[in-house]
């Protein structure tokens, strides 16, 4: 929660944090956009939020790796060239010490350039692939991995986006130095199935249209999933759709 001053508004604002996030106490001298609060600048919250962010990303890391398998799976993403891009959050029952989450949230480098044009073009931000890994206990007895994308992207693709994921602990082993690689793989390659039925598609409507071109009524030429023809045979007419999903 933000809380301003209605008496004195150009005081900076108090930050409450949830009662979950008690251990996550900064330094206010730590926060320059408080101590150096400018009531006149229309930025300086923003500031304020995104510094305690970043403290917010490095305590929770710092609790993570208390954890050995975990401190070692985050090791391995921290000196990774392709990995390195990850948020951590470590949630623990109250009263308990033992029992422990810990998710973390790893942006993939799957490339959404192969995908066809007309998927993406709505997208208002970047798209982006989340591998969510939720470690259940400290021993590291119950691991799920989940996958995710943007919203946008989640729309445009809808049930394709289904992609499945090796389970946690088969042979792609129980670490993420082994499974995210693999998750990157699978995603690629379902990526170049679509690419590669998009080409089909669009060779397939490219043909009608060299032969039957003079009696085409429409077709889509975005998507390339459907024609509509005006035939004539012995005197007969009919319209011909053809529709791929």
């Amino acid at each position: 929660h933000v809380l301003f001053d209605s008496q004195h508004p150009k005081f900076p604002p108090d930050i409450v944090l949830d009662a979950s996030d008690s251990s996550f106490c900064p330094v206010l001298t730590d926060i320059s956009s408080l101590t150096e609060w400018d009531p006149s600048d229309e930025n300086s919250l923003r500031l304020v939020v995104y510094e305690l962010l970043e403290l917010f990303r490095k305590h929770q890391l710092h609790v993570a790796e208390q954890i050995d398998h975990i401190k070692f799976n985050t090791e391995f993403l921290l000196e990774s060239d392709h990995y390195c891009r990850f948020d951590v959050h470590v949630k623990r029952r109250e009263g308990s010490e033992d029992n422990v989450r810990v998710k973390l949230y790893i942006q993939l480098p799957v490339a959404f350039s192969s995908l066809p044009a007309y998927l993406t073009s709505d997208s208002l931000g970047d798209d982006q692939a989340i591998l969510a890994v939720t470690f259940y206990s400290s021993d590291a007895a119950h691991v799920t991995p989940k996958l995710k994308f943007s919203p946008s992207l989640e729309r445009a693709l809808g049930s394709i986006t289904n992609i499945r994921i090796p389970r946690w602990g088969d042979e792609f082993g129980s670490c993420l130095m082994d499974y995210v690689p693999e998750v990157c793989k699978r995603i690629e390659d379902k990526f170049e199935e679509i690419s590669a039925a998009y080409g089909k598609r669009k060779e397939l409507v490219s043909v009608f249209l060299s032969h039957f071109g003079s009696s085409l009524i429409e077709y889509d030429a975005e998507r390339f999933s459907r024609m509509t023809f005006l035939l004539s045979y012995q005197g007969f007419q009919c319209l011909v759709h053809s529709m791929s999903k």
